[in-house]
C-alpha cells in the first residue's frame, strides 16, 4: 500500500478548523443516539518510524469490544496488491511530459540519491505515485509502518473482520480529480524543500505521539498543498463517510480507524457525529 502511503500528508493533518484543547485525543467512544452498544473511533498516521509508534493502552481493550474495523480502505480485501498496481498505472500522459527537460534531470537524480531508482521507472505511472515514493523517504529510519498495519495485525489476532469505508478506486479518483501539473508541481516543491519538509513530518511526528490534534491543526493551516482541495481530500470525504459509519453502527460495535486530520475541526467527523445526536468522548 505504499503507493497511498503519500494520503498522510494531506489527510493525516488536514484539519477543516481549529480544535479546542478537551479534544485533544486520538481514541474516541462513540454512544448514544439509538446506538445499542458503542463503536470506536481512532485517528491512524499513515507512515511513521517503529520507535515513534505507541498505540494508546485504551485501544485494545476497545477494539475487543467491537465485531470489526473499519479502516479507510479495506486493507484486506483479496487482490488489493495487485489492484493498486493496476490502477497506479498512468493512464493519461507520460511523467515526462509533466516536467521540463531541466526539472525532469533534477528528479531523476533526487530519486536515484534517496529511492535508488531512477525516475524513468515511474514514467507510465500516475504522478501522485512517485509523490508517495518521495513521501516514503520522509522517516529518518530505514524502515516506516502504520499504525493501519498494526491493527491489521491486533484484527488477524482478535479475528475480527475488516471492510473498508471507501474502494482504492475510490481513493485513486480523488487524486484523478487534481491537475498532473498540480501534482508535478508537488513533487518539485518537494524536492527543493525536502530538508524543511523533513523537520516539518518530525514535528507532526511528535504532536501525533503526544495525541495533539491542535498542532496538527495548525500545522495544516499552513501547508500550501492542501489550498483548493480541501473540500476534495477531506470534508467531502468526511460527509461521505458519515452515512457509512451510522449504517455500520447499526449493524454492531465497530472501531473506525481513519487518519488523524479527518477527526477535528467544523467539518470533521467528531463535529458530525455530534451533529447527528452522538455521543462522542475521547478516551486515554
Amino acid at each position: 500500500m505504499a503507493y497511498l502511503r503519500h494520503l498522510l500528508i494531506v489527510c493525516l493533518l488536514s484539519s477543516s478548523g481549529w480544535t479546542s484543547g478537551q479534544d485533544n485525543a486520538l481514541l474516541w467512544r462513540i454512544s448514544g443516539g439509538g446506538l445499542e452498544r458503542p463503536s470506536f473511533l481512532y485517528g491512524t498516521i499513515h507512515i511513521i518510524c517503529p520507535d515513534d509508534l505507541k498505540l494508546p493502552d485504551s485501544l485494545p481493550s476497545a477494539f475487543r469490544q467491537t465485531d470489526r474495523l473499519l479502516l479507510e480502505i479495506d486493507m484486506d480485501e483479496p487482490g488489493m496488491m495487485m489492484k493498486t498496481m493496476r490502477l497506479s498505472m498512468q493512464t493519461r500522459v507520460p511523467l515526462k511530459s509533466l516536467f521540463t527537460p531541466d526539472a525532469y534531470a533534477k528528479v531523476d537524480r533526487f530519486l536515484k540519491d534517496s529511492v535508488g531508482m531512477g525516475v524513468a521507472m515511474f514514467n507510465r505511472m500516475r504522478p501522485f505515485t512517485l509523490l508517495s515514493a518521495l513521501y516514503s523517504r520522509m522517516p529518518r529510519c530505514s524502515k516506516s509502518v502504520s499504525v493501519e498495519d498494526k491493527l491489521m495485525a491486533l484484527a488477524r489476532k482478535l479475528r475480527k473482520d475488516v471492510e473498508g469505508l471507501e474502494t482504492i478506486e475510490e481513493q485513486f479518483d480523488l487524486f484523478d480529480r487534481i491537475p498532473d501539473s498540480a501534482q508535478a508541481r508537488m513533487i518539485l516543491d518537494l524536492i527543493d524543500q525536502f530538508p524543511e519538509q523533513q523537520e516539518a513530518f518530525v514535528a507532526m511526528v511528535d504532536a501525533y505521539r503526544r495525541e495533539d490534534l491542535s498542532a496538527l491543526a495548525s500545522m495544516m493551516n499552513a501547508s500550501p498543498d492542501l489550498v483548493g482541495f480541501e473540500e476534495l481530500l477531506l470534508s467531502g470525504r468526511n460527509r461521505k463517510w458519515l452515512p457509512a459509519m451510522q449504517e455500520v453502527m447499526k449493524r454492531g460495535s465497530a472501531l473506525f480507524a481513519v487518519g488523524a486530520g479527518h477527526l477535528s475541526g467544523d467539518e470533521g467527523l467528531l463535529t458530525l457525529l455530534r451533529k447527528a445526536g452522538f455521543t462522542v468522548q475521547p478516551l486515554r
